[in-house]
């Protein structure tokens, strides 16, 4: 947590993740801290490194020290469905979790890979309602194909 101060961190503050296998490269703290700090907010982001085997262990420990929410990445995006509360239509659509929502005690998953590639799109004047695409890749944008 380099760019995060410490100093900041309570017992009232809410801790969010990500869990992924491995984690270490990612800069997704990085990133969601510095945001935290700038905007004011109450959170710290945490990449956790979570082995396949012990996803369904990671999301109850998480669940029971009542982090607001955490995000997904490779490998854990499709296995981590079962363990959630409610799915949104876009996560059942798409068939993968990115995202999870703690709603009052309650694991909602959801997916936000086609709403974003679609907003960079737009962002870029490179989006037409109705347009046609061939997408190249694996990934969750590709599998949500809007």
């Amino acid at each position: 947590m380099a760019t995060t101060d410490l100093a900041r961190v309570t017992g009232h503050t809410r801790p969010l993740a990500i869990l992924g296998y491995p984690i270490h490269h990612s800069l997704s703290p990085w990133i969601h801290n510095a945001g935290f700090a700038a905007a004011g907010l109450d959170y710290v982001y945490l990449a956790l490194d979570v082995k396949p085997e012990d996803l369904e262990t990671a999301v109850r420990g998480i669940r029971v020290l009542d982090f607001a929410g955490f995000t997904l990445t490779a490998p854990h995006k499709e296995t981590v469905m079962p363990f959630l509360d409610e799915l949104t239509e876009e996560a059942q659509v798409i068939g993968s979790v990115n995202t999870v929502a703690n709603r009052n005690g309650r694991w909602v998953g959801t997916n936000t890979d086609a709403v974003g590639f679609q907003r960079m799109l737009e962002l870029n004047g490179m989006y037409r309602p109705g347009m046609k695409a061939v997408m190249l890749g694996a990934g969750g944008a590709a599998r949500a194909g809007f």
